[in-house]
């Protein structure tokens, strides 16, 4: 009986060994231990460390991440998202360095031991310089339209001014911060908008990795609120001049001629009204102009800035004339202009096969009397051609040939702008 006992034994253990050996047996195949390999970003500790001895860091991009080996069950060291590195700012020995090294260290999780993690490399290069900050007043630019009769007015953010503080060689690059507007349509008269500041560098790029080594007074959202004003647009506003001085002796002023003569505008509420009660008209101030002493036509360009101040709250629409050409006609004495439309100016010789058209409607012409009144002569007793003789097609500067009554002359010669054009004149026929 015993030593039927001790042989059942005997099986018993032979069988747990078995059993044990082929649960290892099934495990390593099933769940082997292996080395799963992570690139993992570095966090950083105590940056306030460095901040308090007025310094600031940087890491270069290629430090920021480092190699990060885990051996272990595949069941617990793959498909990681816990896993974490840092730099412990605080071990920085000497502040006066321009370059130190940090150890990088792996914070302990859940299954897995510090002896089975392996970080290449061990050490990641800090560098250290003085710290730096500087003032920007905020710039804004929109991006889109607003409603078609509407113009922006005015632009305020707030805050107006943004300080950012930082690595003294990143602050030196930086040029100016912008807050970029979209606009979509908008009429009403206020637009206000949060946004979030782009900070441009003296290349005009917009910077982007060095961000995180900058720190800002409003926040690390940089988020600044944009208050835009529009103001309502005014079409066919009248330009009118005057001017200063006297031509020479023998000579007189003829006409004040202003291109464009017309502008839109966009104001204020009150600066439209104002304008309403001045007729819808902007003069150009008389000192602009001065033709004292000339004794040929004054010609001169003004900038509309120089009438539309911003303190007056109006201002010519983006897309319009931004500047108005201004010629003061300036005639001997006992002359006149006529302007004599150019539809009635005879083509002489114009080529088979083109079509002339005259550039402009009209035409200035400086006519003297000698020996009549010039209250008796009309337009319609001036006659005028052009020979169009040999010219193709294309666009030409032409002398026109005037004849005038008898006691009258011409001032001046006078041109013709005029395009010639070739005439389609193929007929097309269905067979």
């Amino acid at each position: 009986m015993k030593k039927k006992l001790e042989n059942n034994l005997a099986l018993k253990i032979f069988a747990v060994l078995i059993a044990v050996g082929m649960w290892l047996f099934v495990n390593n195949v099933d769940d082997p231990v292996i080395t799963a390999r992570y690139s993992v970003k570095v966090t950083v500790q105590n940056e306030n460390y460095v901040y308090d001895a007025g310094k600031t860091y940087q890491i270069e991009e290629d430090a920021r991440t480092v190699t990060v080996l885990i051996r272990g069950r595949e069941s617990v060291v793959q498909n990681r998202s816990d896993l974490v590195v840092y730099a412990n700012l605080a071990e920085i020995q000497d502040m006066d360095a321009i370059s130190t090294y940090v150890p990088v260290t792996f914070r302990e999780v859940s299954g897995i031991a510090l002896e089975d993690v392996e970080i290449f490399p061990k050490v990641i290069p800090i560098r250290i310089e003085d710290s730096a900050q500087k003032e920007f007043s905020v710039e804004i630019q929109t991006e889109g339209e607003t409603d078609k009769h509407y113009e922006i007015g005015e632009k305020t953010s707030d805050p107006e001014i943004v300080t950012i503080q930082g690595p003294e060689s990143i602050i030196d690059k930086i040029n100016m911060v912008q807050a970029n507007v979209q606009l979509n349509g908008e009429a009403t008269k206020t637009v206000k908008k949060t946004v979030q500041l782009d900070v441009i560098d003296k290349n005009g790029d917009v910077l982007t990795d060095d961000l995180e080594y900058l720190n800002f007074d409003i926040g690390k959202e940089r988020q600044v609120t944009v208050t835009l004003t529009l103001w309502e647009i005014r079409e066919n506003v009248r330009l009118k001049a005057s001017y200063t001085g006297e031509p020479a002796a023998g000579y007189q002023v003829s006409r004040v001629t202003l291109t464009p003569d017309t502008i839109s505008v966009a104001g204020s509420d009150e600066a439209l009204e104002t304008l309403a009660e001045n007729g819808n008209t902007i003069e150009i101030p008389a000192d602009l102009i001065n033709v004292d002493g000339l004794s040929q036509d004054y010609k001169g360009t003004i900038d509309l800035s120089s009438l539309l101040l911003q303190a007056d709250e109006l201002k010519q629409v983006s897309d319009g004339n931004q500047s108005v050409q201004v010629q003061v006609s300036i005639i001997p004495l006992g002359s006149q202009e006529f302007e004599v439309p150019t539809s009635s100016i005879k083509l002489e010789n114009l080529g088979r096969g083109l079509h002339a058209v005259f550039i402009r409607e009209n035409l200035i012409m400086r006519i003297q009397a000698a020996n009549a009144d010039l209250a008796n002569l009309n337009v319609s007793d001036i006659q005028a051609s052009v020979n169009l003789e040999g010219l193709e097609a294309g666009s030409y500067s032409v002398d026109v040939n005037v004849t005038l009554p008898d006691g009258y002359e011409l001032v001046d010669n006078v041109k013709a702008d005029i395009q010639l054009t070739a005439i389609d004149d193929t007929n097309d026929t269905n067979e």
